[in-house]
């Protein structure tokens, strides 16, 4: 994703992921591998993997996070929003945010997640836009994140006329 506000919540250090009664300052263990696995999927309305659409179908995204360490963690977020989808064009315009115009409950929440265990997100678009226009025709990619947490995850798809 840009770094624009994604890159600002990161750097603004609104997360804080713990293991036992440890804080680690990114998403690396301690030997420098990762904590976590995010993967991000495009189906469609019945959960069928797909990388084309027409626009009157319903494109569903999956959001998952596994924590893929052998400690249990948790992952603190400054308000109820856990995650975010964005939309890029082929000239790498955001055309969509999932969050935009979007008000969240301001009381922190915490997502935990023991070894192997993962977290799932997902949201079914209709593929229009925040004015209610149609999304045009072409390439796009879709790039899914957990907020704060260093890893995203992107697809892409075509949407044919």
């Amino acid at each position: 994703m840009k770094q624009g506000y994604f890159g600002a919540l990161i750097a603004a250090g609104l997360l804080t992921i713990s293991a036992c009664s440890e804080t680690a300052d990114s998403d690396l263990d301690n030997d420098g591998s990762d904590l976590f696995d995010v993967t991000v999927k495009v189906q469609d309305a019945d959960g069928t993997l797909r990388d084309t659409f027409y626009p009157s179908e319903t494109l569903r995204m999956v959001l998952n996070i596994e924590n893929v360490s052998d400690s249990a963690y948790s992952i603190t977020f400054e308000d109820e929003q856990k995650f975010d989808f964005e939309v890029t064009n082929s000239d790498d315009e955001v055309v969509w945010t999932w969050s935009d115009g979007q008000t969240f409950d301001s009381t922190a929440t915490f997502l935990a997640l023991e070894p192997e265990e993962s977290y799932g997100a997902r949201h079914n678009w209709n593929l229009l836009l925040k004015d209610s226009s149609m999304l045009p025709a072409g390439k796009y990619t879709l790039t899914g994140e957990f907020l704060h947490v260093d890893e995203v995850a992107s697809a892409t798809f075509t949407l044919f006329e």
